[in-house]
């Protein structure tokens, strides 16, 4: 009941969610091999990932109130699921992993991979 009032019918959050851990874990895996693994700058990348999982819940009661049908939150979903594919992106370069060039040209305007 909370669950369904917290976050409704949200799609892509399952894809999001996704998204945030396999971030969590290439970020650390980079972080390991440049040799900058700080805890305190883990668990602020884990705050604002509950920061990201706040606005999802917020703009849903937004949407519950105001009766539009979880416009509003799937357009926040789909914000972060962008903001977590650049990273990724990002720490997948690092990691040395190639990134094909059809999604490096696509992204190279937000990022230097």
């Amino acid at each position: 009941m909370v669950h369904s009032y917290l976050f409704g019918d949200v799609k892509y959050l399952d894809l999001l969610l996704l998204a945030m851990a396999v971030d969590i874990v290439t970020g650390v895996l980079g972080a390991v091999k440049e040799k900058r693994l700080r805890s305190r700058t883990a668990w602020w990348g884990y705050a604002r990932k509950i920061g990201v999982l706040s606005a999802i819940i917020l703009t849903n009661v937004i949407d519950i109130i105001l009766g539009i049908n979880g416009a509003l939150a799937l357009m926040t979903v789909l914000f972060y699921l962008g903001n977590e594919g650049v990273s990724i992106l990002e720490n997948l370069s690092q990691l040395g992993v190639k990134v094909p060039s059809f999604i490096k040209d696509r992204f190279s305007f937000f990022i230097n991979i």
